[in-house]
């Protein structure tokens, strides 16, 4: 019965506009789709890693650039993916 309910959550979506993988996530964005950030002020916690990622948002032009800084600031590819769906989806930043 979970999957039928995931397979209908996932057509709705769809059906709805939404990208989303196999796994249900939403998709993932492309290298070149630009970032926005819609914040003035950095909403992570001062001192976390994440207020160091979020900062990376305001040099970073494109998905591909914030991935690339978060590679070379020691996180990993996963990570600044996670956080770009985190981010977008509590609208920090946009991307498109």
């Amino acid at each position: 019965m979970t999957n039928l309910n995931n397979a209908t959550t996932t057509a709705a979506k769809a059906a709805a506009g939404a990208s989303t993988s196999a796994s249900g996530r939403p998709a993932a964005h492309a290298t070149t789709a630009r970032i926005a950030v819609q914040t003035e002020a950095n909403p992570k916690k001062p001192g976390t890693a994440s207020h160091e990622r979020f900062a990376l948002y305001y040099t970073a032009e494109t998905v591909a650039d914030y991935i690339a800084a978060v590679v070379a600031s020691g996180a990993t590819r996963a990570k600044a993916r996670a956080d770009l769906r985190w981010d977008e989806a509590r609208g920090f930043v946009t991307i498109g």
